[in-house]
């Protein structure tokens, strides 16, 4: 499954991995179902993105800041990792858009430590 709740150092982070995505539609369904995942919380949770050797559609795009809007009251912190490139156009084009404050890093422990502060 590429959207799981992992525990590091006893907290739960929200983890959605696109790494094994090789289509658009495998990127959407990826998106839906860390959607879902994250419209089913009981409360606000931190949520980590792997984007690394993705690639990121307009479409996907599309979809991304529509459920980022619906999905705001469940999320507590936002990382991404795997953001390079044209990748950082778009990140910063659905924080523009979402207004929220989504934090890149170059590895996904620098991720989860700043997740669980």
């Amino acid at each position: 499954m590429s959207v799981k709740p992992v525990n590091y150092k006893g907290k739960y982070i929200y983890y959605a991995d696109y790494r094994d995505c090789r289509t658009e539609d495998e990127m959407l369904q990826t998106l839906e179902e860390f959607s879902n995942t994250l419209m089913a919380q009981p409360a606000k949770v931190p949520i980590l993105n792997n984007f690394e050797g993705s690639s990121i559609t307009k479409e996907f795009m599309i979809r991304l800041k529509t459920l980022g809007k619906q999905a705001d009251s469940k999320m507590s912190k936002i990382s991404a990792i795997g953001v390079k490139g044209l990748k950082n156009i778009f990140i910063q084009a659905y924080i523009n858009f979402t207004g929220q404050d989504v934090r890149v890093f170059l590895t996904e422990a620098e991720a989860m430590e700043w997740l669980i502060k």
